[in-house]
Parts: structure tokens; C-alpha cells; sequence
């Protein structure tokens, strides 16, 4: 057998991203079989459990340079690049691999099963920042969006519910609008450059 994977591995990978919940939970199956043992799938799917690996042990999105500091240890996961390109994202990979591996299924669900929190001006400045941090540059509004459901399933896959991110609507109510937003984080991070978000 080849190391190189098959065109269906290709398609499979590329499609994960934007398969319902129903097929996810069929390809996970899949995945468990020992199909998921044969050379041809090895780099799909060991690509996703390279982010799945660091999203249990980190509790988070993982970032670019915590995958790459833990690809040192294992080398044939792929560079964060090739990832990027296959999902389109290095966040749109974290999707594929938190939609892939969860278990039980929560994709979709609410987030909170305790009452809706409210979220302080330093709730939301400090999400943001821990958005630019995941993604390597400051959201724009769709960035943050999936950067936040991606969170917030981490978070309920955890437990650690108090976690939980302002959505972005709660980010836009409680700081006027997005570029306020923006702007706010961004000004306070040049203020506070050695804090950590």
C-alpha cells in the first residue's frame, strides 16, 4: 500500500466540514471500523485527530502554534498549512475535527442548560481576544461566529459551561457594534501587551 491517500479520502476530508449531523455520527462509525486503520485514510484521519487530541487536552480551540509545538512530538500530523488549505481555515479544520469526534453528538444544541449568563463589557473584550489568539488575526463577524460555536461545543463537551463565549449578538449589544467591539479589544491589547487574553 501507498502513503498517499485515495481521491475518496480527498472528498471525504473536504466535505466534512459541511456534513449534517446524522452523517457525521455514520462517519465516526466508519472511522471506529477498522477501515479507518488502512494506509489510504491515515493522513485524513490522522489530521483530525491531531486537532481532536489537542482540543481534549487543552480544553479549547487550540491554536497554530500549539498544534505546530505538538507536531514536533508527533510528526506525521500535517503542518498546519496543508490543513488550512484542505479545510479552507485553519478554524474551519478545528470545525471539521470538533464536528468528526464529538461524542455524544451536541453539534447544534444549545450551549447553556443553566440559565442564560450575562456577559460584562471584559467578558466580551476578553472573547475577542481569545478569538484573535485561536485564529492568528482579529475576527471579522463570521470568524468570531464559528470561532464562538466551536468554543462553545468545546466547552460543553468539557463541562467547563462557565466558559462559554459571548455570541457575537451579545458581543454587538454589549459594545455598540462589531468595529467598536474591534476596536476596543484592539486598543486594550496594545495597553496591555504582555497579559495574556
Amino acid at each position: 500500500m501507498t502513503d498517499r491517500p485515495s481521491a475518496g479520502a480527498h472528498v471525504i476530508v473536504q466535505l466534512v466540514a459541511v456534513l449534517d449531523e446524522r452523517t457525521c455520527q455514520q462517519l465516526r462509525a466508519l472511522l471506529r471500523d477498522d477501515v479507518a486503520t488502512r494506509d489510504t485514510l491515515k493522513p485524513a484521519v490522522y489530521s483530525l485527530a491531531g486537532i481532536a487530541t489537542l482540543i481534549d487536552t487543552l480544553g479549547c480551540v487550540p491554536t497554530i502554534e500549539e498544534y505546530e509545538h505538538a507536531r514536533t512530538e508527533h510528526p506525521a500530523w500535517p503542518h498546519h498549512s496543508s490543513l488550512g488549505r484542505r479545510y479552507g481555515s485553519w478554524l474551519s479544520a478545528v470545525n471539521a475535527a470538533v464536528k468528526v469526534t464529538n461524542d455524544p453528538p451536541s453539534w447544534g444544541t444549545p450551549a447553556r442548560t443553566q440559565p442564560q449568563r450575562t456577559y460584562s463589557r471584559a467578558d466580551c473584550v476578553r472573547a475577542i481576544k481569545r478569538a484573535k489568539r485561536a485564529i492568528g488575526d482579529w475576527p471579522d463577524q463570521r470568524e468570531y461566529a464559528l470561532w464562538q460555536c466551536i468554543e462553545a461545543d468545546i466547552c460543553r463537551r468539557t463541562g467547563a459551561l462557565d466558559r462559554t463565549p459571548p455570541s457575537q449578538s451579545a458581543v454587538r449589544k454589549r459594545l455598540r457594534s462589531w468595529p467598536d467591539a474591534l476596536e476596543l479589544a484592539r486598543r486594550l491589547a496594545r495597553s496591555t501587551p504582555t497579559q495574556s487574553p
